[in-house]
Order: structure tokens, then sequence, then C-alpha cells
């Protein structure tokens, strides 16, 4: 399952909710870099330990830092050549074509120096799905890439100094350095030396129109992506069978399984066949067959139980349709024992004792007994089912019978079910 994520986007100035698509196996913390990423979050402990977040807009710095409490500081003006990011290529996730990714189109100019040098950046975040809020990330990152780096080492015991681990803009007044009143952005950790009362941090000049963006001259086209052909999908097997099949066991029993086969239609195809027993208990399983196989077999089977039966193609990655079911009855042992002889039925008020022997059969399991008021085996209602060895003699009392005359029938059965002819009582009268 895909779960979805929510976090702001930005269109014509305004927070749209997106939605971020990511599988089951994506690290977290890389999903939470990305979403954090896309939302220009940035996350910090707060003075309470709780986390906080400093939300992707420019807040005017409440703390400023003076050549009085500044210990030191470092500016790096970073316009070497071999640093200076010309453009910044972006790809994002358009999800008005099933969620391919695209380019967007170039900030900056990958060729503008003489020396036609092409030094780019390149932002690629899926959680991105929109090309206006691409290009204002193409553009953010163009701007910290070329930014001045500065250092400070300042004084902690400077006015507001100890709210500074919980600010993302801050304030440097320090003329001798180029810098009057200038706009800094936190980029590192905040590192706090109580032994020396001092703290420390880096970060990036920037200005307070630092998020302004005029997507009429800025935000550009967007690059052609190539859709993907439409699948024809998986085709549903053809000519499904399946059928109830016996095996010699461990200790000389048997056991039913189910064997499937179908038509060949593909060797890249491989088939899953689903069965479940319609009474419920075990649940759904599946067995797969291998490629070029035109036919897979189940687990063992609980006897006598009824199953129903599927099949279904994968290919690439999907699955076709369903078959229709077929439903299927697990006989184990196929051969019914012999029949039940010395029959005799004794009635009373409101019963009848039905007595027998059982056959010399060694599948032999019970015996089923049939009660009707016609001579018609086929109308007869079965009564009770009394288990036993066998050649055994053996008997079982019928009661909560109305007066009246009935007729009688006696049916050995296998463990499977498997019943043998039936063996006739002949009538007799209930008072």
């Amino acid at each position: 399952m895909r779960p979805e994520c929510h976090q702001p986007q930005w269109r014509n100035g305004e927070a749209l909710p997106w939605r971020l698509l990511v599988s089951g196996n994506n690290d977290p913390t890389e999903v939470g870099r990305i979403i954090d990423e896309a939302a220009e979050l940035v996350v910090y402990e707060r003075a309470d330990g709780r986390i906080g977040v400093h939300a992707g807009e420019y807040v005017a710095p409440d703390i400023t830092l003076d050549a009085n409490s500044i210990y030191s500081i470092r500016v790096d003006k970073n316009k070497r050549r071999a640093n200076t990011v010309l453009a910044v290529r972006g790809r994002w996730t358009n999800p008005a074509k099933d969620y391919n990714a695209e380019d967007a189109a170039i900030y900056g100019d990958p060729y503008g120096e003489q020396d036609e040098t092409e030094r780019t950046k390149t932002l690629n975040n899926q959680a991105i799905q929109s090309h206006n809020h691409c290009q204002r990330k193409q553009k953010l990152t163009f701007i910290r890439a070329n930014a001045r780096r500065v250092t400070v080492v300042a004084d902690y015991t400077a006015k507001n100094v100890r709210n500074l681990p919980y600010r993302r803009f801050v304030a440097v007044h320090y003329p001798g350095r180029g810098l009057v009143n200038a706009v800094v952005e936190i980029t590192s950790s905040v590192s706090i030396d109580l032994r020396n009362m001092r703290i420390s941090f880096s970060g990036i000049l920037v200005s307070s129109s630092l998020y302004t963006f005029n997507a009429a001259t800025e935000e550009g086209k967007p690059g052609e992506v190539a859709l993907p052909a439409p699948e024809e999908g998986v085709p549903t097997p053809v000519n499904f069978t399946a059928a109830v099949e016996t095996e010699v066991v461990a200790g000389g029993a048997t056991a039913a399984f189910i064997r499937g086969s179908w038509d060949h239609v593909d060797t890249s195809l491989t088939y899953e066949l689903e069965y479940e027993r319609t009474s419920g208990g075990s649940g759904i399983q599946s067995v797969f067959s291998e490629e070029d196989e035109n036919q897979v077999r189940t687990g063992y089977l609980a006897d006598g139980e009824q199953y129903r039966v599927r099949l279904r193609a994968w290919g690439g990655g999907t699955s076709s349709d369903w078959t229709d079911y077929v439903l299927l009855t697990a006989t184990a042992d196929p051969v019914a024992p012999g029949p039940v002889t010395g029959v005799s039925v004794t009635p009373g008020a409101g019963q009848a004792l039905f007595e027998w022997t059982a056959p010399n059969s060694a599948n032999y399991f019970a015996c089923r007994i049939y009660v009707g008021t016609t001579n018609d085996p086929n109308a007869a209602t079965l009564a009770g089912t009394e288990y036993g060895p066998p050649s055994a003699i053996d008997l079982r009392t019928i009661t909560s019978l109305a007066a009246g005359t009935y007729y009688g029938w006696l049916r050995a059965i296998n463990p499977s079910g498997r019943e043998a002819a039936a063996v006739a009582t002949g009538s007799f009268t209930i008072t």
C-alpha cells in the first residue's frame, strides 16, 4: 500500500496540499528529508526540549549581533569560478501525467560565462508536484549556492543571544567587514561553549526578499515528458481447469490436492492459483507456478471439505483478472468400502434400534442411517452416523420418531465420506 503525506506547496503565492507517494520500503529518515526540503522546513530542538519547525518564510530577525558582541567573524565571498553556480536544473513529479518525473525550466544561464563552461546544480525532489513550486525551489537553490558565507563567534552573554539556537534568521552589523545590518540565514548547528561563554554558527547572507517570486517572469515553461504507452494488461488465463487428485503419503494413507491447468500464452507469465474452504477456517491460500509452466498444484486439503478455486496470471509486476471460481470437494479416498451386512431394525415407542455388521474393509469409517416414510432411498433423511471399526457388530438407536410406518437404509462410508451401496432394512412401524 502507498501512504499519503501532506505538506504545503506554492501556486500563485498560495499554499496548496500535495500528495507524496512512497513505497513501504522507503527509509523514513529519507522521506522526512524530502518533505522538509520540499516545504522549506528547518527542524530544531526548542528550549523546552520539544521539536520546533521553522516554516518556509522570511521572518525579520529579532536578534542583532554587532561588533561589540562578536569575538570573530569570517566572510567568504564565494566567488571562486569552480564554486559558482550558473544555473539550477530541477525535476518534479507531475500528477497530471501519471506521476512521472518531469524536467522543469532551467533557472539561470548554464552557459553564461565566456569560457562556455557549464556549471549547474540539480534539484530533484519527488514531493514537489507543481512546476511553480519547483521553480521557486530552484531560485532558492541558486541564491543559496552563490551567497556569501559567514562564520561568527559571539559573546554568549550579549543581549538576546541565548535565543539564537531557536532562530532561522539573525542580523549582523559589522561595517568593518562590509556587513551593515546584514541578514544571515543560519545553515549550521548553533554551538554553545559555556566554558568560554561563547556561541558560534555559520550561515549565508540573504535579503529580506529571499522568498519573493514573480511567476510571470521567473517561472518559465516546463520541459516535455514522454508518457508511457497505454498498458494492454496481462491476459486472463485461458481454458482454466481444476481437479482433485490424490497421492499416497507416509503410512500408506492417501491425501487430496487440487491440480490446476491452463493454455500456454507466454513464457514470461507466471500464474497464481488461489484456493479456500467454502466453510471457512483455513483462510485464503495461494500457490504460484514457475515460468513456462502450464499447471500448478496445491498443498494437501482437508478431507471431505468443499473448496473454491480460481486462477490469475502475473507479468511485469501486474496481474490479470481472476477467472471464475471452480467448486471442488476434497476426496482423499475415492474408493467406497464394502456394504454393511446383517442389517436389522427393532421398532418401539417413538424409536427404532438398528443393528448391522461392518464390512471387512480397511477403509471402513462409519455407517450412515437413513430413514424415510416412503420406500425410496433418495427421499430418505440422514437420521444418524455411527463410527466404528471394520468387521464389528454395531448398533444405533434413532429416537424422536412419530408414530407411523417407516423405511430404513444403511450405508457404509470411508473417511472421505464416499458411500457404499445402500442396504435396506425393510418397513417398520413406530408406535
